[in-house]
């Protein structure tokens, strides 16, 4: 086995791994960290990337970043690769071969007793523990807590069994909103993959732009991620226009019978007509009816919405990890002590 911390994800070589996207959903894919790394990573961030690689076509990494500008007056941190666009955060495992958390993390033991905090985001509340035990295994303090959660609707067979578990007012309101708006020749629903890629992603920065989400705040990343999941045919845009102005628009991804609702929104001023539901259940159509998904993933958020869509939800959680060995780690670690025993006497 050997080891190496690489300064770019762009460094990893991937020529000789077979399966190297086994099922791997497009937001642990090498080519989502390496668009992060391009158009989300300020210039004072630097990639840092714990790679282990063995005899064969086996790798597997793990991708950070930290600050460049270190001081000696501040604690040194190091932060997994993520931000509000992540969904979900993991080792990868890149080949036949499985390697733990565990000795992913103890082969890289000198470099990571280096930092004074470690911070890991969206990971599912059942990989948690193994997380927690690699870093306490080689001295560090662990405290996992809550970031957000999950919805999703999994073991769908066809649509109409899908629909029937929707919460009943959100289906009657969209069935007559759907109605009203089949009565107006303007409005059209168009569901499509990479056909005239490039001008619908202007539409979908428009509806964006228009809604109560405002503007992208990285829309070369979203376009390029985009772009990638159409070449691999992963990439759904569904859209409603009327009289050709695009007013609702949403971004899916499908990948080994999932479909995951990545960016939804339409302009306020259409709120009324719920063109933002009717657009969901259309998608949920196409991609039950046309792709064969049998999982429909909401992916962050706990928005009471997604409540009336899907059946099940998960906690995302995130991994506070401390390194008492050194003075701004042991700090940070009496602090989160400190928290938790002021949230034992709060109960």
């Amino acid at each position: 086995m050997n080891s190496n911390i690489l300064k770019s994800v762009t460094e990893i070589d991937v020529s000789n791994t077979q399966h190297t996207n086994l099922n791997l959903p497009l937001f642990l894919n090498l080519e989502w960290f390496k668009e992060f790394e391009q158009y989300i990573l300020q210039d004072n961030q630097q990639p840092c990337v714990l790679l282990n690689t063995s005899k064969g076509s086996h790798l597997s990494y793990i991708p950070f970043f930290t600050s460049k500008q270190q001081s000696m007056f501040k604690s040194k941190k190091l932060m997994s690769m993520t931000n509000y666009y992540s969904c979900i955060f993991s080792a990868i495992n890149l080949g036949e071969a499985e390697v733990s958390i565990g000795e992913l993390v103890k082969t890289h033991c000198d470099f990571l007793v280096g930092f004074d905090e470690i911070h890991l985001n969206f990971i599912y509340e059942s990989e948690i523990e193994s997380y927690v035990k690699a870093f306490s295994d080689i001295g560090f303090k662990c405290f996992s807590y809550t970031e957000t959660r999950n919805w999703y609707h999994d073991e769908i067979d066809c649509f109409d069994s899908f629909y029937s578990n929707c919460s009943k007012n959100m289906r009657s309101n969209t069935r007559r909103a759907k109605a009203k708006l089949e009565k107006e020749e303007s409005f059209e629903i168009i569901i499509t993959c990479e056909d005239d890629l490039e001008n619908k992603l202007k539409d979908y920065h428009a509806v964006y732009e228009e809604s109560w989400k405002h503007e992208e705040s990285h829309p070369e990343f979203i376009n390029s991620i985009a772009r990638i999941a159409a070449m691999q045919n992963k990439l759904r845009l569904g859209f409603i226009y009327h009289d050709g102005y695009p007013v609702a628009a949403q971004m899916w991804f499908i990948d080994d019978n999932n479909a995951y609702i990545f960016k939804l929104a339409y302009r306020e001023k259409y709120a009324d007509r719920s063109v933002g539901n009717i657009l969901t259940m259309e998608l949920c159509r196409h991609t039950i009816e046309k792709d064969g998904v049998s999982t429909i993933d909401f992916l962050t958020g706990n928005d009471e919405y997604k409540s009336k869509w899907m059946t099940k939800s998960r906690n995302l959680c995130g991994v506070k990890i401390t390194n008492p060995r050194r003075i701004y780690g042991l700090i940070g670690t009496a602090k989160e002590n400190l928290s938790e025993i002021k949230q034992k006497w709060k109960k």
